[in-house]
C-alpha cells in the first residue's frame, strides 16, 4: 500500500512468537537474569530480578 504510515502488519504467527519472546522469564536459582554469574556481586541484581517479576517460578 502506498503512502501508509505507522506499524507493518504481522501475521498471527509472527504477534505470536514475539510474544512469546517478551514473556520468556529465565531461571533465577540458576543465575538466568541480568547480571548473574558475578559471585556476590550477583545479589543485588537477583533481588531486582525477583522484584521485577523476572524470575521464572
Amino acid at each position: 500500500m502506498a503512502g501508509r504510515q505507522g506499524p507493518a502488519l504481522q501475521t498471527p504467527e509472527e504477534r505470536l512468537g514475539g510474544e512469546v519472546q517478551r514473556s520468556a522469564k529465565g531461571d533465577c536459582l540458576k543465575g538466568e537474569y541480568l547480571g548473574g554469574g558475578m559471585g556476590l556481586l550477583s545479589l543485588p541484581f537477583l533481588a531486582a530480578a525477583a522484584l521485577r517479576d523476572q524470575c521464572r517460578r
